[in-house]
């Protein structure tokens, strides 16, 4: 099931949900919208799009935080990248949550992050 509501998507925007399940099961657009290197607008509504085929929920509160219906459907995702997809997703976020952590830095989530953009794991 989780693969038709994937496909149902547009290409572009099954790329902006694939980062998304790298990124984490919760996740915050504007995050997200840096990782993918796309204008917020655009990324919200690819998740305003996911939440509609049922993929994703959004969560109250400011900045906009996503989660996915089912932690299954994250995993199915995830694992259904290919490893070098993976690795240059992960090497996004690494560079993007570096970029968005100028004062708070989470050290330990960059260094996963990279950890896992890394051939050698």
């Amino acid at each position: 099931m989780h693969d038709q509501l994937l496909w149902a998507m547009e290409p572009s925007a099954r790329g902006v949900i694939a980062c998304a399940a790298l990124l984490g099961f919760r996740f915050d657009a504007a995050v997200l919208a840096e990782c993918c290197d796309t204008r917020l607008e655009s990324t919200e509504q690819v998740l305003g799009e996911a939440c509609r085929v049922g993929l994703l929920v959004v969560e109250s509160g400011k900045p906009a935080r996503y989660r996915f219906r089912h932690a299954l459907y994250r995993s199915a995702i995830r694992d259904g990248l290919s490893p070098p997809m993976q690795r240059a997703l992960h090497a996004r976020i690494a560079a993007a949550l570096e970029r968005l952590a100028r004062n708070g830095r989470d050290d330990d989530t960059i260094a996963w992050h990279h950890s896992r953009a890394s051939p050698k794991r």
